[in-house]
């Protein structure tokens, strides 16, 4: 030790030289240690040490967030505003799965909107063909319009959760679901009660199907209309894995696990009930001369819509 001062009772403490630390230097070293530690920054999209171990603050991974702790990376959650925290290196790749399965949905609407919809319009109405007038044009515009609905309600699901998306999700699926569903049906439906009685003469105008559509929509329309009011989905901090991440939950005044749960399976199950009715009509109409029978390919799509609703929700 090298001296610097004396102390006694009667002088007290004497400096007689300035006191020099471990650096050479009078200036008082900063004795508040931590340890360095490894962050992610978002805005860079790198990952940075902090070697002072307290010049950067680690934020919960909300919108807006900046740095974010290092485990966050490639954790297949995204947890940064740009999803640089999910890059193509990572496996699985969020950046490569959105671009890949964005251009074929894009592809598909296109291809929906551009040859579909011209068809349906051109031979349903404006140089009808028998085959098409027989599978009800107008609602094969329904089924048309529904599917382009549910294709892009795939978006919804893109890039890292938000309120807005997390509300659209249920609505934008499930109408577009039971919309097709209810259409398929409806055409079921005409076709049943025209050959229930092949010597009576029916006459079941496009009205009739309309409103037998709008009946099986409604429910679907109030059960989700009551799901936003009570249980709003909605962008919350949710803890897995041991991290905390940004997820679509539901809120509201249930802010409840149990509620979203509840809801879901309400809309489920309406949609399995659709789904009995449709079969039970496609069975019925099993007779029906090839021309006016859907009864196996409409059996086919009801099955496959449903499985994907069920699989997607």
């Amino acid at each position: 030790f090298v001296p610097v001062g004396r102390w006694n009772h009667s002088s007290g403490l004497n400096m007689y030289r300035p006191v020099h630390f471990f650096d050479g230097t009078t200036k008082i070293p900063d004795l508040n240690l931590h340890r360095p530690f490894d962050y992610f920054d978002c805005k860079d999209g790198r990952k940075k040490t902090d070697e002072t171990g307290k010049t950067i603050d680690l934020e919960k991974p909300k919108w807006g967030a900046g740095n974010i702790d290092a485990d966050y990376f490639c954790d297949e959650y995204l947890d940064c505003d740009d999803m640089s925290d999910e890059p193509y290196d990572c496996v699985p790749s969020f950046k490569i799965l959105f671009i890949v399965y964005g251009i074929i949905t894009g592809l598909l609407i296109l291809f929906t909107i551009l040859v579909f919809v011209p068809f349906t319009i051109l031979f349903g109405f404006i140089i009808p063909r028998r085959r098409v007038r027989a599978s009800s044009p107008l609602f094969l515009l329904i089924i048309i319009v529904s599917g382009v609905v549910g294709y892009g309600s795939t978006y919804a699901w893109y890039g890292k959760p938000q309120s807005v998306a997390c509300g659209f999700q249920p609505w934008l699926l499930g109408l577009a679901i039971v919309s097709m569903n209810s259409a398929l049906i409806a055409k079921t439906f005409r076709i049943w009660r025209v050959f229930r009685s092949p010597f009576t003469v029916k006459v079941i105008s496009n009205v009739e199907l309309i409103v037998l559509w709008i009946i099986l929509v409604a429910p679907v329309l109030l059960i989700l209309f009551l799901w936003t009011l009570v249980s709003t989905p909605t962008a919350k901090l949710e803890e897995h894995d041991g991290l905390e991440h940004l997820v679509c939950g539901p809120g509201g005044f249930t802010d409840s696990i149990v509620a979203g749960y509840v809801w879901f399976f309400l809309l489920v199950g309406y949609q399995g009930l659709v789904m009995l009715f449709g079969i039970i009509l496609t069975f019925a109409i099993r007779n029906v001369p090839s021309k006016f029978n859907e009864g196996k390919l409409i059996a086919i799509s009801v099955r496959l819509i449903h499985l994907l609703s069920i699989l997607l929700f």
